[in-house]
């Protein structure tokens, strides 16, 4: 049985927009996530490895070098920093959709890697890193010897 749409209570609500912004508001605030500590999806991160390294950018637009913080921990790397907000004297604010203020993103490394060696570039908003295998996560040919 097909329901008529174009009756009241049927099809897309006309007011989903409010209510979906609405629904937003109520979520963790900037700097925050779903956790209490760890923000849900900032930086933006693309993450890939080769047969040496492994490579992460991260898109941090307005964050100057100062304001960065790299730390790897085990198998964790950790990217902190705060993005200031821009003053507005004697204007009003009508829509703010970029995130300002302090953040944090710890991500799980898939291997070992030699911390001594991490190398870190900021250009044009995206944080590259660097991150050598550790010797040990390095892979090895293992000769196979006949009895």
């Amino acid at each position: 049985m097909l329901l008529p749409t174009n009756r009241p209570g049927f099809g897309f609500p006309r007011n989903l927009p409010s209510l979906f912004d609405q629904m937003l508001e109520t979520l963790p605030r900037w700097g925050a996530g779903l956790d209490g500590d760890q923000p849900t999806g900032f930086p933006a991160i693309n993450a890939w490895g080769d047969e040496d390294n492994l490579h992460i950018e991260a898109e941090v637009p307005g964050v100057g070098i100062e304001d960065l913080q790299i730390s790897v921990l085990g198998d964790e790397l950790t990217i902190e920093g705060t993005r200031p907000e821009r003053e507005l004297q004697g204007a009003r604010e009508h829509r703010r959709e970029r995130r300002v203020g302090s953040f944090r993103r710890v991500l799980s490394l898939p291997v070992d890697v030699d911390a001594d060696r991490i190398e870190a570039t900021l250009e044009n908003g995206v944080l590259s890193l660097l991150l050598p295998h550790a010797e040990a996560a390095r892979p090895r040919a293992i000769e196979v010897r006949a009895n």
